[in-house]
């Protein structure tokens, strides 16, 4: 069976940051390389594949917790996936991921079509 992504995720998250909390273990932050609705890759490689940690995703003019797993990691990153949200944080991050996703798609038209603003 072939691997499909279920969510769009977004790579332009440089203004994002994750800090974990693994059981038993101490924080351990990092920046957020991509995000979608399912989870997120954080650069970092500190977590084992597998555990559960608690998590703080943060931006400009949010912050986000909950539970995520440890799916798959190398040599730089970590892939998170999320488990349950401490409060609704799945709405707002839902339509977080679609402003970037629609603002991303603005900007490649308007740099394909010279003289073209879109404001």
């Amino acid at each position: 069976m072939a691997f499909t992504r279920q969510h769009p995720r977004i790579t332009y998250a440089q203004d994002l940051s994750a800090r974990l909390r693994p059981t038993g273990r101490s924080c351990v932050s990092g920046r957020v390389l991509n995000l979608s609705e399912g989870g997120m890759l954080i650069a970092t490689r500190d977590l084992d594949i597998g555990g559960t940690t608690d998590f703080e995703l943060a931006g400009p003019d949010f912050r986000f917790a909950g539970v995520a797993e440890v799916a798959h990691r190398t040599d730089v990153a970590t892939g998170l996936r999320f488990l349950c949200w401490q409060g609704p944080a799945d709405r707002p991050l839902h339509a977080l991921i679609a402003a970037r996703l629609r603002k991303r798609q603005q900007d490649s038209f308007a740099s394909a079509v010279p003289g073209c603003y879109l404001g």
